[in-house]
C-alpha cells in the first residue's frame, strides 16, 4: 500500500486486516497463554504458583508491544492517522467480552456473595470497570490485591484492564504528535519512551505514591507497556533464543516463591524477558516450540476471554464447588466466549461496520449497561428496632446501624498506629493514648483481634489515669516466624520484622502489662494447616513478650454463622435470630490451638464469651440494641467500647495486674 493512499471507510477492514495478517506471531500468542496459566495458577491459590501475578507484567509488555506497532503501522503507511478507527477497533475487541462478564457477574453476586456490604462494594467495582477506572477505585478503597478480604471483588481482575485502557486513551495522541514533531525519527521517538519509562520505572520502584497507587495506577505500570512500545518504535532486535528468555521468565516468577520483598525486581525481570522473546523473533528453538505449540496457542487465544471469567468463577464458584471445577468453569466461560462473544465482533458483520457507527453504538451499551447498574445496585432498607423484652411499642434502634456496621473499627481512630500490610516497622514515636505519665502502663499488641479492643482500652487508659500504648499490624499476630496469608497463602515478608521489632518498643516503654491476642495465620514452612506448629509459633511470640512484662491473652469472640449485616438485614422483625451457638466447634475454631499454646504458661487468660453470649446463645445484638459483632469474626467498635468496665473486671478476675 502506497503512503499517499488515504484511508476510506470501504477499504478500512482489507487494509487492517491485512497489517493484522503481516504482524501475527504465533509465539506471542502462546507467550500470551503462558502469561494467563500463570496468572490463574497464582490466584487459585497454589503456593507453587505464588509468583504467577507476573503474568500481567507480562500482558503489559506485549500490548504495549502490539498496540504501538499496529498505531505506528498505520502512521507510517497512511498520511493520516484515524483516531476514530482506532477506538472503534479497541470497543469490537474489548467491550463485549466485558459487558457480558460484568452482567453475568452480577447476576452471581446476588445469587451467591452472602454479605449484603460486599455486594454493594462490587457492584460499585463492576460499575467502575465497565467505565475503565477499577484501578482507580482499588486505589481509592485501599484494596490490597495480595490479601483480600474474606469476600473479595469479583472484579479485583478488572484493574489490569483499566489501566491498559487509560494508556490506550492517551498513548495514540502522544505517539501522532511524537513523530509529528520529531518528524518521524524513529529513533528520537524511541529516546523520548525510554526516558517515559524511565521516570515510571523509578516510579514503581521507590513506591512514593504508597502501596495501593504503585501497584494499580498508570504512572507506575507505564514503564511497562513503554518497553514493549519501545521494541515496536525502535524494531529492536535480540540474538537471545527464546529458551534463554523463557527461563529467565520462569526465574523471575520463582522469586516472589522465596521473598516476597524481591516482587519489584521480579517484575523488572520478568518485562525484560517478555521484551527479549518479542525481540528475539519467532524461531525453531525449544522455546519457540512451547510458545507455538497448540495448547499454548489455544489459551492465548482465549486469554483474554479467560483472564476476564477466572476471577469470578474463583470468588463466586470455587467456595460452592471447589477450585478445579471453578476453574474448569472458567475455561469452559472463556472458550465459548472467544467463539461466540469475541470473535463475532472481531471478524464477523459487525467488524466492517464504519468506526463512527461503532463508537455511537458502543457509547450507547456502555452507558446504558452503567445505568442499569446502577438501577438495579443493592440497597439496604431502613433502621432496625428490636422490641424490648419482646413486648411491643416503639422499640430500640440498633446502633451501629445496618448501613455503618461493617465500618464500625478502630482502624480510623488508630491511625498510622495500625499498621498496614507493607510496613515492617512500627510508627517510631510509638502510639500513646490516655495519660502520658500515668503510673499504671498498658501496651495492647497484636493483629486486628487484639486492635479491634482498641476502644475498650482507650476507655479503661482514660477512666483510671493509665498509660496506653497500641502496636498492631493487619493480620500479623506476634509471631517471630514467617507467615502467609491465610486467603491468598502469599508471603506475607514483613510480619515476623514487625514482630521482632515490637520487642524494642515494649522494652523502651516498660509497660506494667501486655495485652494481646491472636487470630488466624498461617506458617510459612507449612504447605497444609498444622495446629502444633501453629500453637508452637503462637506460644514462643507469647514467651516473647513474658521476658518483657506480664501478659493478658484475649481469647478470639464467638464466631457468627452468618455475615451480620447480611442476616440482620434479612431478619429485621426479629433481629434476636441473628445468634451463635457456643456449643458448637466452629463458633471458636481456634480454641484448641489457643488452650496448647497456653498450657503451661505463665500468662493470663481472658475469655470475652461472658461479653457476648447468656442463656447458650450469643446474640448479635444485646439488650440495648448495640451490635456486637461488625463481621463474622470481630467485636464492632461501637460494643467495644460500650463493655470497658467489664473488660476491666474480667482482667481482674483473670489474676492479672490492672490500674
Amino acid at each position: 500500500m502506497r503512503r499517499s493512499q488515504r484511508w476510506s471507510s470501504s477499504t478500512e477492514t482489507l487494509t487492517l486486516h491485512s497489517l493484522k495478517a503481516s504482524a501475527f506471531r504465533p509465539d506471542l500468542e502462546g507467550l500470551r497463554g503462558v502469561a494467563v496459566a500463570a496468572v490463574v495458577l497464582f490466584h487459585s491459590g497454589l503456593s507453587a504458583f505464588s509468583g504467577g501475578f507476573l503474568g500481567v507484567d507480562a500482558f503489559f509488555v506485549l500490548s504495549g508491544f502490539l498496540i504501538t506497532s499496529l498505531i505506528t503501522r498505520e502512521i507510517f503507511e497512511t498520511t493520516q492517522f484515524s483516531f476514530a478507527r482506532f477506538y472503534a477497533r479497541r470497543i469490537r475487541r474489548l467491550l463485549p467480552a466485558v459487558v457480558v462478564v460484568v452482567l453475568v457477574t452480577f447476576v452471581g453476586l446476588g445469587l451467591l456473595m452472602s454479605s449484603v456490604v460486599s455486594r454493594q462494594e462490587a457492584w460499585g467495582d463492576g460499575i467502575a470497570s465497565l467505565l475503565s477506572v477499577a484501578n482507580i477505585r482499588f486505589i481509592a478503597v485501599s484494596t490490597d490485591y495480595f490479601a483480600p478480604v474474606v469476600e473479595p471483588s469479583p472484579f479485583l481482575q478488572m484493574w489490569s484492564l483499566s489501566v491498559e485502557e487509560q494508556f490506550y486513551l492517551v498513548w495514540p495522541a502522544l505517539l501522532v504528535v511524537a513523530f509529528t514533531l520529531l518528524r518521524r525519527n524513529r529513533q528520537l521517538v524511541a529516546l523520548a519512551v525510554g526516558v517515559i519509562s524511565l521516570i515510571s520505572l523509578l516510579l514503581f520502584l521507590s513506591g512514593v505514591l504508597g502501596l495501593e497507587a504503585t501497584f494499580y495506577s498508570l504512572p507506575t505500570r507505564a514503564w511497562e507497556l513503554g518497553l514493549g512500545a519501545y521494541i515496536a518504535i525502535r524494531g529492536t532486535r535480540s540474538n537471545l533464543s527464546q529458551t534463554t528468555a523463557l527461563l529467565l521468565a520462569a526465574a523471575a516468577f520463582i522469586i516472589p516463591v522465596f521473598n516476597a520483598d524481591l516482587v519489584p525486581g521480579a517484575s523488572v525481570l520478568t518485562c525484560v524477558a517478555v521484551a527479549l522473546i518479542i525481540a528475539g523473533g519467532q524461531r525453531q528453538t525449544w522455546g519457540g516450540r512451547l510458545l507455538t505449540s497448540s495448547p499454548m496457542r489455544f489459551l492465548g487465544k482465549i486469554s483474554y476471554s479467560l483472564y476476564l471469567w477466572h476471577w469470578p468463577a474463583i470468588v463466586l464458584l470455587a467456595p460452592k464447588i471447589g477450585m478445579p471445577l471453578a476453574i474448569g468453569a472458567a475455561l469452559l466461560a472463556a472458550t465459548a466466549s472467544e467463539r461466540f462473544v469475541e470473535a463475532p465482533f472481531r471478524t464477523g458483520q459487525f467488524s466492517v461496520a464504519p468506526a463512527r457507527r461503532i463508537l455511537a453504538v458502543g457509547a450507547v451499551v456502555l452507558l446504558s449497561g452503567v445505568g442499569l447498574a446502577a438501577a438495579l445496585r443493592p440497597e439496604l432498607g431502613g433502621a432496625i428496632f428490636i422490641k424490648p423484652n419482646g413486648q411491643g411499642g416503639e422499640g430500640i434502634k440498633i446502633q451501629p446501624s445496618i448501613e455503618n456496621l461493617a465500618a464500625d473499627t478502630p482502624y480510623k481512630a488508630l491511625g498510622s498506629c495500625y499498621s498496614l500490610r507493607d510496613e515492617s516497622t512500627p510508627p517510631p514515636d510509638g502510639c500513646v493514648f490516655g495519660n502520658p505519665s500515668g503510673e499504671f502502663r498498658i501496651a495492647l499488641v497484636g493483629d486486628s483481634y487484639a486492635a479491634q479492643w482498641f476502644p475498650a482500652f482507650q476507655r479503661i487508659a482514660e477512666d483510671t489515669g493509665a498509660t496506653l500504648l497500641v502496636l498492631a499490624k493487619t493480620g500479623c499476630p506476634q509471631l517471630l516466624v514467617p507467615t502467609r496469608f491465610t486467603s491468598t497463602t502469599a508471603q506475607y515478608q514483613t510480619c515476623a520484622p514487625y514482630s521482632e521489632r515490637v520487642r524494642g518498643q515494649l522494652e523502651a516503654f516498660e509497660p506494667d502489662l501486655i495485652v494481646t491476642a491472636y487470630g488466624d495465620f498461617l506458617l510459612e514452612s507449612d504447605s497444609e494447616r498444622n495446629l502444633a506448629h501453629e500453637a508452637d509459633a503462637m506460644r514462643s511470640g507469647i514467651l516473647r513478650l513474658l521476658s518483657v512484662a506480664p501478659v493478658v491473652y484475649i481469647s478470639p469472640v464467638p464466631v457468627q454463622p452468618i455475615d451480620p449485616v447480611s442476616c440482620l438485614d434479612t431478619h429485621r422483625d426479629d433481629p434476636r435470630t441473628c445468634i451463635a451457638d457456643p456449643k458448637v466447634p466452629e463458633t471458636y475454631p481456634h480454641a484448641e490451638r489457643d488452650q496448647i499454646a497456653l498450657s503451661g504458661l505463665e500468662a493470663y487468660a481472658v475469655d470475652p464469651q461472658s461479653l457476648f453470649c447468656t442463656g447458650g446463645t450469643c446474640p448479635l445484638v444485646d439488650s440495648t440494641g448495640i451490635v456486637r459483632n461488625r463481621d463474622a469474626k470481630h467485636v464492632s467498635a461501637t460494643y467495644s467500647a460500650a463493655v470497658w468496665e467489664r473488660m476491666l473486671r474480667l482482667l481482674g478476675e483473670s489474676g492479672a495486674p490492672t490500674p
